[in-house]
């Protein structure tokens, strides 16, 4: 004869909840660890275009701050959702230096958008030509 008992554990592992539920927990933790991955990818590009097209708007101050931040917020938010093996130490590292990754993930975005700001002038430059200063009329 078969020994009931009442204790909730019993019964989700009799019934395998908790296989089921650690599995769907596994895919939510995975599809945030991706958000928080594709956030901090696109988040120099999307900082870049909006200061690229209104300049008064974001001010490199602001730039500066919400890559900081956010991409801190993100790479932190990532190593916490993700689970690795190494007891807790890339939780810390991402804790405490987490902005070194956003700075340095965005130093070569910074790069690319002053290469191609320096092309549209040129451009510009070349279809609106500028009278040097020298060559004015002059009233005498």
């Amino acid at each position: 004869m078969m020994e009931w008992s009442f204790h909730w554990h019993d019964w989700q592992r009799r019934l395998g909840l908790q296989e089921a539920a650690w599995r769907s927990m596994g895919y939510i933790k995975d599809i945030l660890a991706a958000i928080c991955l594709g956030s901090f990818i696109f988040l120099p590009m999307v900082l870049l275009v909006v200061r690229a097209v209104q300049p008064s708007r974001m001010p490199w101050w602001v730039v500066i701050f919400i890559m900081l931040m956010v991409g801190w917020m993100l790479v932190f938010g990532a190593s916490v959702v993700a689970e690795m093996p190494d007891h807790g130490a890339s939780k810390v590292f991402a804790l405490f230096f987490g902005w070194v990754y956003a700075i340095g993930y965005f130093l070569p975005w910074l790069c690319i958008y002053g290469f191609v700001q320096r092309v549209r002038m040129w451009c510009l430059s070349r279809v609106y030509p500028q009278t040097p200063v020298d060559d004015r009329p002059r009233k005498d």
